[in-house]
């Protein structure tokens, strides 16, 4: 079975490529040394010390598995004015007329505090290739919720993730 491909902005590609770097390199290295550190003072090394290493092996792992299957998503191949990764968007829920104006990125991309839906979620799912005036319903745990595409548009260059 293949691996899923991952879509990507370019700047989330490069900010996977410097974590990784980091990880691989800065940190890997204060860890070896705490561990020294402690070997030589305690003779084993305290469970703090394994636990953060055990995170960022893992972390690494998982950045390596993205960008293998990533797939980088280039504003221009997505369709015009249908809804792909790097649109910017306004939805209208019909029911309680709130407004919602987000950008549609990859799911490792995603951050709901900073307006940055995945293209994963149930609404990423619901709106990917439609166009402005359509009416798209999404299931929800409470029941159905319809929303109304405002606009669509694409942003220049997608904001930074919040660290």
């Amino acid at each position: 079975m293949r691996a899923r491909k991952i879509h990507l902005s370019q700047e989330a590609h490069d900010m996977l490529l410097e974590e990784l770097r980091f990880l691989t390199t800065k940190r890997r290295k204060e860890i070896a040394l705490r561990f020294k550190e402690a070997f030589e003072q305690e003779g084993f090394p305290g469970g703090d010390i394994m636990d953060e290493e055990l995170f960022v092996e893992s972390r690494i792992k998982t950045i390596n598995d993205i960008l293998k299957r990533a797939r980088i998503i280039r504003y221009k191949e997505t369709n015009g004015d249908r809804i792909g990764i790097g649109s910017h968007l306004v939805l209208k829920d019909l029911e309680t007329e709130e407004k919602m104006d987000f950008t549609l990125v990859s799911s490792v991309e995603s951050d709901p505090t900073a307006h940055r839906l995945s293209e994963e979620s149930p609404v990423g799912k619901a709106i990917r290739d439609k166009r402005t005036g359509q009416v798209v319903r999404v299931k929800a745990p409470h029941g159905e919720i319809k929303y109304k595409i405002l606009t669509v548009g694409k942003e220049l260059e997608l904001p930074a993730k919040a660290s």
